[in-house]
């Protein structure tokens, strides 16, 4: 069997442990794969978007791809200026067509809670902008591509955020175990990879 080539692209929420525990969950359970943790700290999709055009063309080598794409957090910071809704709709379209274009097999996460405000970045008003605008882009995302969805808003409920937005190490291993959920029903084909 060709081995799974895995690209787990996001921000800090990426760059931390769980592709680790992703690879441990895949290997447990006999799957081949490589996991490729291309997690930035800091960056918002505008960032993100323009790190992939310069980087993606460089893994085309490795066949059977598969990124898992959660983007977002970044977004609603107060640096950032309170981005539009439609400016990150815009940015991950963009990214999702750059992907499909090259034939990656996407799977799309929501974004996990901000579980307080985090002065200066986050206020309560910023926060509450996860659940008007980042993951009903992604909801709608994930239906008009057809993309399969991981929950990580609920499926971190009852976590401890260390810093209200980063979770500890069995945070990180429950979002990798949210991760696993799609992305086994999807290797064995339930239901197939979408083509769209």
């Amino acid at each position: 069997m060709e081995p799974l080539n895995i690209y787990c692209l996001g921000d800090s929420l990426t760059s931390g442990y769980y592709p680790y525990f992703l690879k441990g969950m895949l290997d447990r359970d006999n799957i081949p794969s490589r996991i490729y943790n291309m997690g930035i700290p800091g960056y918002n999709t505008s960032l993100y978007l323009r790190f992939l055009k310069k980087a993606v063309d460089a893994w085309l080598d490795h066949k059977n791809r598969i990124s898992l794409l959660m983007l977002g957090t970044n977004d609603i910071r107060i640096g950032f200026k309170y981005r539009l809704c439609r400016n990150y709709r815009r940015n991950m379209e963009t990214i999702i067509n750059l992907l499909k274009a090259r034939d990656f097999r996407i799977i799309i996460s929501l974004i996990p809670p901000v579980t307080g405000r985090v002065f200066p970045q986050y206020t309560m008003h910023s926060i509450k902008r996860i659940g008007s605008c980042i993951n009903p882009v992604i909801k709608m995302l994930a239906e008009k591509y057809g993309f399969p969805l991981a929950d990580n808003y609920k499926g971190m409920s009852g976590q401890v955020f260390l810093d209200r937005v980063h979770p500890g190490i069995r945070g990180y291993e429950k979002m990798a175990e949210n991760w696993y959920m799609v992305l086994r029903k999807e290797i064995k084909g339930e239901p197939s990879w979408h083509e769209n």
